[in-house]
């Protein structure tokens, strides 16, 4: 009578099984075991997924990249990740500071109006510590401003010979040096045992006298044809790079300069007007 009894109770319960999984007839002395058999079983199962239900939901409220932003590399394999860091994990080290700062108070002025617009690069020192490779003044400056947060794309796997090259690349870029100064430097660099072999190129480049046999790229010569699809393929590859940092920065938005945020919503509204407008083209 007490099997009987519960079998009434248990069927219901196998009912609520998903519909993929019915349940076989079997007899009224066999109902109860295998019910709790069942019973057992599933409940292992169902919890974890209960408990996973809030990270899905809070992982849909972000936007995702496009899709072919996961074709690139991922980003521990791209040089650099976007990152906000405590300003205070940054090292007061001078390695690869290689002029002398500036005045900084109007790069100052301009951080606190607008917020840092421009991220530095930063060299891991296991565990949290941070080098600078390029950026001294923006680091300078953030530090006169006293504030707490610096906006840095990290490298965490980068040797002192191509950290070289990126700091002597934004030398040039940035601010070019005159050509006696960077004999100067290349002089310090071979001195202290530093100047490799692409740095001393990068070096003879920026201070050889620039002819035509020397600097043939700067010579005026016929225009080279652009091919539209290798162009337009290359956009995508860039922009879908892009998208990779802008996911991350929707992270932290809350975090970033009010300046800082205004000036990526104004670059984000041309992107949406240009769109409308190339779809309208259809």
């Amino acid at each position: 009578p007490e099997a009987l009894a519960a079998g009434p109770e248990t069927a219901p319960e196998r009912a609520e099984e998903p519909e993929s999984q019915p349940a076989e007839p079997k007899a009224p002395s066999q109902a109860v075991p295998e019910a709790q058999a069942a019973e057992a079983k599933a409940e292992p199962v169902s919890e974890p997924q209960v408990k996973r239900e809030p990270d899905v939901k809070a992982r849909s409220e972000v936007p995702a990249p496009p899709a072919f932003a996961s074709e690139l590399p991922k980003r521990s394999q791209r040089p650099g990740a976007l990152a906000l860091l405590k300003l205070e994990k940054v090292e007061e080290d001078e390695l690869f500071k290689l002029r002398p700062e500036a005045d900084i108070d109007s790069l100052a002025t301009s951080i606190a109006r607008l917020g840092q617009l421009v991220p530095v690069d930063l060299r891991l020192r296991p565990p949290d510590r941070f080098q600078v490779v390029c950026g001294f003044r923006r680091v300078a400056a953030l530090r006169l401003l006293k504030r707490e947060r610096i906006l840095a794309r990290v490298h965490t796997d980068l040797n002192e010979e191509d950290a070289l090259q990126i700091a002597l690349a934004d030398l040039l870029e940035s601010r070019p040096a005159d050509r006696d100064q960077l004999k100067v430097l290349r002089e310090q660099l071979r001195e202290q045992g530093r100047l490799s072999a692409g740095a001393a190129e990068t070096l003879e480049r920026a201070i050889s006298p620039l002819d035509d046999e020397l600097a043939p790229e700067l010579v005026d010569g016929p225009d080279e044809e652009v091919d539209l699809d290798e162009l337009a393929q290359d956009a995508i590859g860039r922009m879908a790079s892009l998208n990779q940092d802008l996911a991350l920065v929707v992270e932290f938005w809350t975090a970033l300069e009010p300046g800082l945020r205004e000036a990526l919503l104004e670059q984000l509204s041309y992107s949406e007007q240009l769109v409308a407008y190339l779809r309208g083209l259809r």
